[in-house]
């Protein structure tokens, strides 16, 4: 599972929360909004934990969906013009890939 764009989610969590109960949706999310100012644009990672759990909220709705117990989903929060998160995840899907076929 690729969650693209990471610096425009990071950058919205600090001014929007992803729970909107007028339009009925994400309503058991709970982690508000970004407080600490890190995450995108800054190199530094976000200290008060709301980016990762948000992110992880992402992640969870669709793994969720996956009905097949022999199947495992790995999540990859990727900036596709970040040339060394690409260059990262695309090792960590080749390392999946391979291990995989060694079975």
């Amino acid at each position: 599972l690729f969650l693209n764009k990471k610096d425009l989610f990071e950058a919205k969590i600090k001014r929007v929360s992803l729970a909107d109960p007028v339009a009925g949706r994400y309503t058991d999310y709970r982690d508000g909004v970004c407080r600490c100012g890190l995450g995108f644009p800054s190199e530094e990672e976000c200290t008060c934990g709301v980016q990762r759990k948000a992110k992880q909220y992402c992640s969870d709705l669709f793994t969720r969906q996956n009905r097949n117990p022999e199947k495992t989903i790995f999540t990859h929060v990727t900036c596709a013009t970040d040339t060394g998160n690409v260059k990262h995840v695309f090792n960590a899907c080749k390392d999946i890939i391979l291990h995989d076929a060694m079975q």
